[in-house]
């Protein structure tokens, strides 16, 4: 695979989680696209989140509400995988293996060390993560070729690019 063709797969990969997590209400204050060649693979995107600078995942005591915060938080970590697979027919093992470790220690904040249970919330979360962004593609796509032209996109320019991507004031805007 050529540098380009990393570069792009991982656009996708970063501008997957920003789709997803836009479209479950969080902000994306800072979407970047600083690669890094390690043991012959492409790494070093960031999508950074609302959640990720200090809004918690719940509003109010309510564990309901914290396990669906949890559960889209999960679902966002995963997006950027699903994005890469659905754009390239593969993923980045190093890329995807952070965001899954990522969603996985999340997961266990709601199964109590149930591996089973695990197990299906996060084969949930994948599926979820799928069908918005295969929804919102035109988004994804949107965005990475930002990313790939700019390297790096501010919460104005992800939430722009998504919208006239979407048509409309896009998801969560």
């Amino acid at each position: 695979m050529s540098s380009n063709e990393a570069l792009a797969y991982m656009a996708h990969h970063e501008a997957g989680h920003a789709v997803v997590a836009v479209s479950l209400g969080y902000d994306v204050e800072l979407l970047s696209l600083r690669a890094k060649r390690t043991e012959s693979r492409m790494s070093g995107g960031r999508c950074i989140t609302d959640s990720a600078t200090g809004r918690t995942f719940c509003d109010s005591t309510s564990c309901q509400d914290q396990a669906s915060r949890l559960i889209d938080a999960v679902t966002v970590k995963v997006a950027g995988p699903v994005a890469e697979r659905i754009a390239s027919g593969s993923t980045n093992r190093l890329g995807a293996s952070s965001d899954y470790q990522g969603a996985a220690e999340l997961m266990y904040r709601l199964v109590d060390d149930d591996l089973q249970e695990g197990l299906v919330l996060l084969d949930s979360a994948i599926r979820r993560a799928e069908t918005i962004l295969r929804q919102d593609w035109p988004a994804v796509v949107g965005l990475a070729d930002a990313l790939l032209d700019h390297r790096e996109l501010n919460r104005d320019q992800v939430r722009q690019i998504i919208a006239e991507a979407l048509g409309s004031a896009g998801p969560g805007l």
